[in-house]
């Protein structure tokens, strides 16, 4: 196969996997891709570097090219909240890659330019952790939230699955009964919730593993437990103080969410939506981003290299409504 003679790669890259978009010059999608986490706060910048580049080049591979064909890699990453500068991208690229080809912002950034196509617009992450970004009617950016687990990440499925666990551990020692205790029982086969103890505090597991147990929570708050309902609730009013802080900076009304406690948790969407009521923003329009953050990533680099914007945006554009069209009609065929 033919290689085209500019490869960009677009990178949405979260806590627990990232996802990655191959395009050439002109916006036209060749493949896509999947690898681990890249957040090198979290699971540091050896693991992140390997999680990425791996995926790199196997997406690559696919359309039989290798990592030096990349013309540019551009990275939007959990772990930034803001660009990052040339010594943190040599650092995070190391001997894998060359750092005047790599772009690094912030998974907010790129999925903010995703959402909003450089218009005014609010963007609201809740996956692992949790962010928001927001760009104003002149162009300016503001950020807020992304404070990291150690800090709570309040709203994220960090957030939830912490409290979840924290939840399950105080009803064994005579807390306020909860389902929760038997459903994490059930999930890990225990007896107890001190048994997992072990598993928590060993090696191979970090703190951003803590989101895999929030679909949990939102089991027991579907059965109608109300210390689930609970926590899925309070995370929910911190994304929405989140949306006001960034609606006041900005001035933006449309509210793009993203991330996969806003993709999963009709509980969650449903308490947000409430939330913003009560806070006297329900005249703002919610919404799932049209284009995924790795197109939105793909876009930063096609400025960053000059191309036509709206011929690429385009072309790019119908690219993803191709391939979603192709994903429908093999469920449909199922």
């Amino acid at each position: 196969m033919e290689v085209s003679a500019v490869l960009l790669i677009g990178v949405d890259g979260g806590g627990t996997h990232s996802r990655l978009m191959l395009s050439d010059e002109t916006g036209r999608i060749l493949a896509t891709g999947e690898g681990g986490g890249i957040n090198f706060n979290a699971i540091g910048m050896e693991q992140a570097r390997a999680n990425l580049f791996d995926a790199a080049e196997a997406l690559l591979g696919s359309q039989s090219a290798r990592l030096s064909d990349c013309s540019l890699l551009s990275v939007g990453s959990s772990a930034l909240d803001a660009p990052a500068g040339e010594a943190l991208t040599a650092e995070f690229c190391g001997s894998r890659f060359a750092p005047e080809r790599c772009l690094m912002d912030s998974d907010a950034a790129v999925s903010l330019l995703a959402a909003t196509r450089g218009e005014a617009g609010i963007l609201l992450i809740a996956g692992t952790g949790s962010m928001g970004a927001a760009i104003d009617a002149r162009g300016n950016r503001y950020v807020g939230g992304g404070w990291g687990y150690l800090l709570g990440d309040s709203g994220s499925g960090f957030d939830i699955g912490r409290r979840a666990l924290l939840a399950a551990a105080e009803a064994e020692e005579g807390g306020a009964p909860t389902l929760l205790r038997a459903l994490f029982l059930r999930r890990f086969e225990l007896n107890s919730v001190r048994a997992l103890l072990p598993v928590l505090y060993g090696p191979d597991f970090h703190p951003a593993d803590l989101a895999a147990f929030a679909p949990v929570a939102d089991c027991a708050a579907e059965k109608g437990d109300a210390v689930a309902t609970e926590i899925l609730d309070t995370a929910a009013a911190a994304s929405a103080r989140l949306c006001a802080f960034l609606y006041q900076q900005s001035g933006a009304e449309h509210v793009y969410v993203y991330g996969g406690v806003f993709e999963h948790s009709h509980r969650y969407n449903a308490a947000f939506l409430n939330a913003l009521n009560e806070l006297g923003l329900g005249h703002l329009h919610v919404s799932p981003p049209l284009l995924p953050p790795e197109a939105g990533a793909l876009l930063a680099a096609a400025h960053r290299l000059g191309l036509a914007p709206a011929a690429f945006l385009s072309k790019l554009e119908q690219s993803i409504e191709i391939m979603r069209n192709k994903a429908k009609s093999k469920e449909n065929a199922r």
